[in-house]
């Protein structure tokens, strides 16, 4: 009997080291696998609710706004409710608001403003933070813009605290260190030496017909650039390329400034309510009663007459006239031609004088005031006035006018109330609804309209390329070029030529465009 050999070997049972290895190595692939579909299901999930608080937050906001006619200032926003481990930042004037929610678990942020239909994925926008109150010691945010002031044809403004100007460096006036090298993008001012240094700067105004600038640091004014008539305030006539405390040997000695205002050649300050201001005065622009030529260090201006028992809460200053919002009510001094004093008369003035309330102002609140070189604008309960050449004046005036006259919107605002203005060389601007309105001289599209025409009435600024609709909370005006403040970003037009648009070229725009961030 022939016996047939089985060829297979019986296997032993168990696993080898490879095939255990294997085994442990795929278990290990569906643990990861499960462990990932797990995270991500989880991270879906509070996604899900992070985008439901900011929807119902959103609700909560619009349901404020109409019992109240305004949206809930951060400080009293408690009642908005969020899921545990949601972080939220919440930004609001009263009329338009940011609330951005994030959360670990969620990783990611969702974002909603007043101007948005729904919840967007990302974080708000450009968000200006209008709703930090130093006076409270909140801190602005970072990363934004929070000052801004046009010179004659370059800008200075605060980015994250700190102070930058960009355009022509004539005279110093951008603070560098340099009074030679133009810059065409934002540029520190010197504040790593000197007077400046581990100082916070809080306020920064730039001479919208010259070339000197000052800032607030700390109840301290610094400033920088032309010095011929003193207006640097040093006690010196010597062109500052660099800032340079304000004397307080004097009139200024133990005193905290809070408000600045500069022009061509001379400086202005409020100090523990008091006005004080310094370099030329052949108009009586210092407001002391005389017209002494100058003065290199502040001096106080007379409190004694139409001033007297009132509250400065305003400055604004031509090249040679001063004017001022006191309870409610416009006060000018200096060089009267033309009238720019509004008084009136074409008579000059050392010393302030009240602007005509006899006729449109009569009964109105001012709340905003801007001096150009030959004419003066205000806004008193939501419209604009202005006095002083005709032809600055714009809207079909060709003559001078020496009291207020109103400025005809022709129907371009929709009835939107203004709230600021900005007067300049030969152009006006002001900010209505959040938008940006120009009229005067067009050359060089300095009125953003996208064209070279002169307007008579307001126009809306273009804002629909680089400004995209964004909500626009100040406005500024330098001799050939407009700049305004839109959710922490700034945007300018007009003349370039000397980088002041500060988007790193040196060209002119007919429409808006952003300004580099540092």
């Amino acid at each position: 009997m022939v016996m047939l050999k089985n060829k297979h070997k019986h296997k032993q049972s168990g696993f080898t080291i490879v095939e255990l290895l294997v085994v442990i190595a795929v278990i290990g692939i569906l643990a990861a696998l499960i462990a990932v579909g797990y995270g991500a299901i989880r991270i879906s999930a509070a996604g899900s609710v992070l985008k439901s608080d900011a929807r119902n937050a959103r609700v909560d906001l619009e349901n404020y706004k109409t019992i109240n006619n305004v949206y809930p200032h951060p400080q009293i926003s408690d009642s908005l409710v969020f899921s545990d481990g949601v972080d939220v930042e919440y930004d609001s004037d009263g009329t338009t608001y940011c609330l951005t929610v994030s959360s670990t678990a969620a990783q990611t942020e969702f974002y909603a403003t007043d101007d948005e239909s729904q919840v967007i994925e990302g974080v708000c926008p450009g968000s200006d933070h209008v709703g930090y109150d130093s006076e409270a010691g909140q801190q602005p945010p970072m990363g934004l813009w929070t000052d801004l002031s046009s010179g004659y044809s370059y800008v200075c403004g605060i980015y994250d605290e700190a102070p930058y100007c960009w355009g022509a460096a004539a005279n110093g006036a951008l603070g560098s260190g340099s009074a030679f090298t133009n810059r065409s993008a934002p540029y520190p001012v010197r504040i790593s030496s000197g007077p400046l240094l581990g100082k916070t700067v809080n306020d920064i105004e730039a001479a919208n017909g010259g070339s000197h600038t000052c800032a607030i640091a700390e109840g301290e004014v610094f400033c920088w650039g032309r010095n011929s008539y003193g207006q640097v305030g040093d006690v010196s006539t010597s062109n500052r390329n660099y800032p340079v405390a304000v004397s307080t040997s004097g009139v200024l000695a133990g005193k905290t400034v809070t408000d600045l205002a500069v022009n061509g050649v001379h400086s202005c300050v409020i100090a523990d309510e008091e006005m004080f201001c310094w370099g030329r005065n052949q108009y009586g622009q210092l407001g002391t009663g005389s017209t002494s030529a100058q003065s290199i260090v502040p001096v106080a201006v007379d409190m004694s007459g139409v001033l007297a028992g009132k509250t400065i809460s305003q400055m604004a200053l031509g090249n040679n006239h001063t004017c001022v919002i006191a309870d409610g009510e416009a006060f000018c001094w200096g060089y009267g031609a033309y009238g720019l004093l509004g008084r009136g008369s074409t008579a000059s003035s050392a010393s302030p004088v009240a602007v005509d309330t006899t006729g449109v102002l009569n009964g109105k609140q001012v709340t905003d005031i801007s001096a150009g070189d030959y004419h003066t604008c205000v806004v008193a309960d939501g419209e604009v006035f202005c006095w002083g050449m005709g032809t600055r004046i714009n809207n079909g005036y060709t003559d001078n006018e020496s009291s207020p006259v109103a400025i005809n919107m022709n129907g371009n605002l929709g009835g939107a109330s203004v709230t600021s203005v900005a007067a300049s060389y030969d152009h006006s601007c002001l900010v209505a609804a959040n938008d940006a309105y120009c009229w005067g001289s067009g050359g060089s599209g300095r009125l953003g309209t996208g064209v070279n025409d002169d307007e008579l009435h307001p126009v809306p600024v273009i804002n629909t390329g680089a400004l995209n609709e964004r909500t626009i909370s100040s406005i500024t005006a330098g001799h050939s070029h407009s700049c305004v403040l839109a959710r922490g970003e700034v945007f300018c037009w007009g003349v370039g030529t000397s980088g002041h648009l500060g988007n790193g070229l040196n060209t002119t725009s007919f429409e808006p465009v952003q300004v580099t961030n540092p």
